[in-house]
């Protein structure tokens, strides 16, 4: 018996004329939804196909560039629009052993996170989905994806791209908001809600963007009990009453590192707040915040805004 091959490496992503590299592996997942033929007799006897799909996941490398492809429906105008954005847009893997795989229509069904803080890069992990062209027989050769010989290269990466900074939150212009440090990071994400669409003969063929939740949180470092219960807006003539949006303030919640980048959650209103008490325990717990949707002569305006300074 020869020795085993371990076939292994890294490799790139390509979708959309965007480039992705990721900081650790990349996967592939193949799933089918089943159903089960049974008889009274007999009970199951079967199961068989319903439908399957690929998603294909990995943790961005984390470089500030490109950010129309890791964050494509931020802008909150593409609600009830296909993920494919009706085309068969192809995704490729790369691999540095000279290999590729190539899904034939794929759309990005996860946004990663946006994680703020000196130690660490700036995404979470990302997705697609693969499903098969509505062009093609399912039993047709390289329905679904493609393996070839191809060289590697990869020409455009940049080392100073991948940043991390220092970074402070603003929710207000007035002190101690203005500049409010974190214990650990700041988080932000855009939450993607996708409805299926299937069909009794071919299985899963699309998926449609229902609906995006921003939302972003945070352990406050330094801030009182007063100054939390003032933030929140509990009392007073500022308070949230049952009925009234969290964010009725229209208050963005602003994270930002000097030249570097800045993340804008647009309207956003504080969902829950811990407090603790303990040795060595900071008072001031984890802060959680959503957004709320806004629109501007009948068109959507952004959940989120990303800037990197000229």
């Amino acid at each position: 018996m020869s020795f085993p091959t371990l076939i292994q490496g890294p490799a790139i992503v390509t979708h959309n004329g965007n480039t992705y590299r990721s900081k650790g592996d990349i996967t592939v997942k193949h799933s089918r939804d089943t159903f089960d033929v049974e008889t009274a007799l007999h009970g199951k006897i079967d199961t068989r196909l319903k439908s399957q799909k690929f998603e294909i996941s990995f943790q961005p490398d984390g470089a500030l560039a490109g950010l129309g492809g890791l964050f494509p429906w931020i802008a909150g105008t593409a609600i009830g629009d296909s993920i494919f954005t009706g085309s068969a847009l192809p995704l490729v893997i790369q691999g540095r052993d000279g290999k590729k795989l190539t899904f034939a229509r794929a759309g990005l069904s996860k946004m990663p996170a946006i994680r703020l803080k000196a130690t660490d890069t700036l995404f979470g992990d990302m997705a697609f989905t693969a499903l098969a062209p509505p062009t093609v027989d399912l039993d047709d050769a390289d329905a679904w994806h493609a393996v070839a010989a191809n060289a590697f290269s990869d020409t455009t990466f940049d080392e100073t791209k991948v940043k991390t900074a220092r970074y402070l939150a603003a929710y207000g212009a007035a002190a101690p908001y203005d500049a409010i440090a974190s214990l650990d990071g700041f988080e932000i994400e855009v939450a993607m809600e996708t409805q299926n669409i299937e069909v009794d003969s071919y299985g899963l063929v699309d998926v449609i963007l229902k609906s995006l939740q921003a939302t972003a949180k945070f352990i406050p470092y330094g801030l009182t009990v007063e100054e939390i219960t003032a933030m929140i807006a509990l009392h007073d003539e500022d308070a949230i009453l049952p009925g009234d949006s969290l964010a009725k303030a229209d208050t963005d919640l602003v994270i930002s590192a000097a030249d570097v980048f800045t993340a804008t959650l647009h309207k956003a209103g504080v969902r829950s707040s811990d407090l603790a008490w303990g040795v060595g325990k900071p008072r001031a717990g984890e802060l959680a915040f959503s957004s709320r949707r806004s629109w501007t002569a009948g068109t959507a305006n952004p959940l989120i805004t990303l800037t990197i300074p000229a």
